[in-house]
């Protein structure tokens, strides 16, 4: 059985990156053409967003 994919465009290149038929919102993917880590905001339709950086807690 094959799986569905969807494509989303990066926001950052316009490169198509491919989705699994199972991604949720809220996964990070990367772009395989400018590496950069999305954020997915929407599945219906796919819509991607650049990740938030990780930034240090310093428990405050």
């Amino acid at each position: 059985m094959q799986k569905t994919v969807y494509g989303a465009e990066c926001p950052e290149c316009a490169a198509e990156v491919t989705l699994e038929a199972d991604a949720r919102v809220s996964e990070i993917v990367e772009c395989v053409e400018c590496r950069s880590e999305l954020e997915i905001e929407s599945t219906e339709p796919p819509t991607l967003i650049l990740a938030p950086e990780v930034e240090e807690d310093w428990g405050e």
